[in-house]
């Protein structure tokens, strides 16, 4: 591997234990972050810094409990103060967005290092491969790293490198497979005919390799797109259990080919789920805002990315915990300004999202 530079960071081992932690302040790179931890043959094992790069189909959310160790925030009143989270205080400043102070310094779980087996697996069928995605994620002695799905035409149409292997009918699945389960993931698959395994990062005749998996998920996907299509945006679903397969086959029927599908499986309190990053072709923003409502009225939950309000781009409520912090630490306001509704305008009601009247417009050039 090239050399890289990993600044403000540090591994810890408890003797003790044999846990390992990863330590990092400002200024480290994600993928140095990774590279970090493979040199010492570990790495995060459910990481919020690296999620686009690594996945999450091995951990959890970022909110579970045993994700972050601590954190240390620089607050902002007339006395400034490094103070240091943990356990249930975590909650106070993550995924704040700097709205009540600056995080400094953070601490993660680490796990052992495995050279995965990377793998794209074809399909005729949309349902069938989000079938199979979904029961391999809940295969107790099959390890995985990252399982993702794309509705076709999405690998023909936007990966470029793929897109000799696929057909514009085809629908892909992304792994990241450990390879001490290998056998066992051979025999799950076998056990599908409808599963085709095109692509394998260790047994493979494609004269141009498609690079790193992982990069042609989470975000990735839409920046790929957009190479070929500057024309198209995404959204942020939540397809949550038990209706979550019921959900996604319903949102496919009535948005595709307009909108399509881009899912991610993931754990949530032991249960599987998919988030979505949905491809969805522009036209207008009232027809946006028509896509976002009908994935709420069905129940599938939008994080959108087309507001940068925290509670309308995600809560869609008011996190009373960081409010209170940031009264705490930021008592004039001075922090990501305009961020967070719940301190410009404390009586604002979320009846109606998506309806916040002070929300800036995008500057045009």
């Amino acid at each position: 591997e090239r050399p890289v530079e990993v600044r403000s960071a540090a591994l810890a081992s408890d003797q003790m234990t044999g846990a390992h932690r990863f330590q990092h302040g400002p200024g480290i790179a994600l993928d140095a972050g990774h590279r970090h931890g493979r040199r010492e043959r570990i790495v995060v094992a459910r990481d919020v810094q690296f999620r686009a790069q690594v996945g999450w189909s091995a951990g959890d959310r970022v909110a579970s409990t045993g994700f972050l160790f601590g954190n240390f925030n620089q607050s902002q009143p007339a006395d400034p103060r490094v103070v240091e989270f943990r356990g249930e205080e975590i909650a106070r400043v993550s995924h704040a967005y700097g709205t009540n102070g600056i995080i400094t310094e953070v601490e993660m779980p680490l796990a052992p290092a495995y050279d995965w087996v990377e793998m794209f697996v074809a399909f005729d069928n949309f349902m069938e491969a989000v079938h199979y995605t979904e029961q391999l994620a809940k295969e107790d002695g099959i390890l995985i790293k990252l399982a993702n799905i794309f509705e076709a035409p999405v690998a023909h149409d936007y990966f470029q490198r793929v897109k000799p292997h696929v057909d514009p009918g085809t629908n892909l699945v992304g792994l990241m497979v450990a390879p001490q389960s290998m056998d066992g993931f051979q025999t799950f698959t076998g056990r599908r005919p409808e599963a085709t395994v095109i692509y394998r990062s260790d047994d493979n005749n494609w004269e141009r390799g498609p690079g790193p998996v992982f990069e042609y998920g989470w975000n990735h996907t839409t920046l790929r797109a957009l190479k070929v299509d500057p024309s198209v945006t995404y959204l942020q679903v939540r397809f949550g259990y038990p209706n979550h397969i019921e959900l996604i086959e319903q949102m496919r029927d009535a948005l595709s080919p307009e909108v399509l599908h881009h899912l991610e499986a993931l754990r949530e309190n032991g249960k599987v789920i998919f988030a979505g990053l949905s491809l969805v072709k522009f036209t207008t923003e009232e027809r946006l805002n028509e896509i976002v409502k009908i994935h709420e009225d069905a129940g599938a939950m939008v994080f959108n990315p087309h507001r940068y309000t925290l509670e309308e781009g995600g809560r869609q409520s008011v996190d009373d915990r960081q409010l209170a912090f940031k009264k705490e630490s930021d008592p004039k306001g001075l922090l990501n300004p305009g961020k967070m509704i719940a301190w410009d305008d404390p009586d604002f009601s979320f009846d109606d999202m998506y309806a916040y009247p002070k929300l800036q417009p995008l500057t045009e050039a």
